[in-house]
């Protein structure tokens, strides 16, 4: 499904309505791991040892006649054969800033117009898996926030929640003395508030805040996907206790609760010197 997606949107055209809705009804999630600067391919999925680039690990076989990974990665040489790996995938682009947001929107040329993320495509394309959670989040080191810009000419409704750390929102909690009515009645009146102001202002800046809030609220609902006393003590130890295991973790339970598109990211693989 990812290629579908990708290459539909750098082609310009998010996908036929008829193609949508059958991907729709496969009920597919997605978590989409990226790594800034990244392991290299010849660490990973595309081993070359006679490459004068090669470095001291050695290449193993996968469960696929023919296909070697390197002995980084023993485990998913085990279920080669249930994966796709694309070892082709590039962008012209050699400025990092410009190449990853190029790779991620499926936008290899500047159109004069702002693609969206991968993430709010598919949250265009399928809509939520799960009507109580927001389809697209985003587990990033650092701080957290919606972030509208994803969305690019899809409009704010399809930007990302982001989650720093993987940790929720700030405020999930209802306050202290403020009953169940009382927020409903604020959040009413609030949404009353919206529609007066829209009536002579720009829509766009109420849109993304509107669904900021929104998705707060879906979260503030389902506060037990955030409870770490839930986990199994052995998923914690297999994914491991670091940022990128925990956040990963955190992805499968919130795929598991039905978010559509989960992205992970993890920084500074990229070092230049330090290798």
């Amino acid at each position: 499904m990812l290629g579908t997606l990708g290459g539909a949107v750098g082609f310009g055209s998010l996908l036929q309505p008829s193609i949508a809705a059958e991907i729709k009804k496969q009920q597919k999630q997605v978590c989409l791991i990226w790594l800034d600067g990244g392991i290299s391919q010849y660490e990973s999925w595309h081993p070359l040892p006679e490459s004068k680039f090669a470095g001291p690990f050695r290449s193993i076989k996968t469960s696929i006649p023919g296909v070697h990974f390197s002995e980084l990665v023993p485990e998913t040489a085990k279920i080669a054969h249930k994966i796709s790996i694309i070892r082709s995938m590039e962008t012209k682009d050699p400025n990092h800033s410009s190449g990853v947001p190029r790779i991620q929107r499926g936008d290899p040329i500047d159109r004069g117009v702002t693609y969206p993320y991968l993430g709010s495509a598919v949250a265009k394309l399928l809509g939520p898996a799960n009507p109580e959670l927001p389809p697209y989040l985003w587990i990033k080191p650092g701080n957290g926030g919606f972030l509208a810009k994803e969305a690019g000419f899809l409009g704010a409704r399809y930007g990302t929640l982001a989650l720093g750390d993987g940790k929720p929102p700030v405020h999930i909690h209802r306050p202290d003395g403020v009953s169940a009515e009382v927020d409903a009645a604020r959040n009413a009146l609030r949404l009353k508030a919206n529609e007066r102001f829209k009536a002579y202002r720009g829509a766009s800046e109420i849109d993304a805040y509107e669904t900021s809030y929104a998705m707060a609220r879906q979260l503030m609902a389902r506060k037990d996907i955030f409870d770490d006393s839930k986990l199994d003590a052995k998923d914690k130890e297999r994914y491991g206790t670091h940022p990128l295991g925990r956040h990963i973790l955190q992805a499968r339970r919130l795929l598991e609760a039905g978010v559509r598109f989960i992205k992970v990211n993890s920084y500074h693989w990229d070092t230049h010197g330090d290798n």
